[in-house]
């Protein structure tokens, strides 16, 4: 008789984007407990909707750092761990 404890079982192994997904899911999750990472994802969305001198003034964010953030966000593929 076997044990099946040492072994894991995927319930959609195979399907196509599921691990992005579920990893997609798990950085939603815990992004919920970093204040920096939301308050800089505000910013960087504020930005997009408002503009640049609107989002340098509402959050006192100078220029460079909001390049920068912008820049981090890219290059990690839209990961919000940047």
């Amino acid at each position: 008789m076997g044990s099946s404890l040492g072994k894991h079982r995927f319930m959609f192994k195979g399907v196509v984007g599921y691990r992005r997904y579920m990893k997609y899911i798990y950085e939603l999750a815990t992004i919920q407990k970093h204040s920096e990472v939301k308050e800089r994802l505000k910013a960087l969305n504020f930005w997009n909707e408002y503009g640049l001198k609107a989002t340098m003034d509402a959050f006192e964010i100078s220029r460079p750092t909001l390049f920068r953030w912008k820049k981090l966000f890219i290059s990690s593929r839209k990961s919000p761990y940047s």
